[in-house]
């Protein structure tokens, strides 16, 4: 959890910073239930994933409040998610009676990235960190999945570390 944790305390002093209320500013809570998903995930997989899921839901309706929808969002989240889809299809034997819970959580995740990419070019470049955080965030999932559902590779675990620190 150190990871999240780092983000969520970051994220809730500087709302503070600004003269906000971290318990009242919604990637504060969207942060806070990555790291309850982070906990959970090593306790019972379905758990972690709905926090983590829940944490991106929330993540996306700010996001989607930040400029205009724009119709690349589409296009990006389509892209992302048969990307995904494709990665882990030869995986799906073992998932067995997970595999489409995985794929919706799959379509929420990506979501987020789509709607996220765009926002450096509607609503600034400061936006650019998010875009890359969840473009990390998607990776880690997918090799994650790789490892879970597949055969794990140390250079796996390694990559899905880095790209979960990022």
């Amino acid at each position: 959890c150190t990871g999240s944790f780092v983000c969520a305390v970051t994220a809730g002093l500087a709302v503070l910073q600004s003269g906000g209320n971290p318990l009242a500013h919604p990637v504060f809570w969207a942060l806070l239930l990555c790291m309850a998903g982070d906990y959970l995930i090593e306790q019972q997989m379905v758990a972690g994933g709905l926090a983590f899921a829940a944490g991106h839901m929330v993540l996306t309706v700010w996001a989607l409040g930040q400029a205009p929808f724009h119709w690349v969002s589409l296009l990006i989240w389509a892209t992302a998610l048969a990307a995904l889809t494709a990665y882990l299809y030869g995986c799906r034997r073992q998932m067995g009676g997970m595999a489409l819970p995985l794929l919706l959580y799959g379509a929420i995740l990506t979501a987020d990235l789509a709607v996220a990419a765009v926002l450096p070019f509607t609503a600034g470049g400061a936006f650019w960190t998010l875009a890359a955080g969840l473009l990390s965030f998607v990776l880690s999932d997918a090799i994650l999945g790789r490892n879970v559902f597949g055969e794990a590779k140390p250079w796996r675990s390694k990559l899905l570390m880095a790209l979960y620190y990022l």
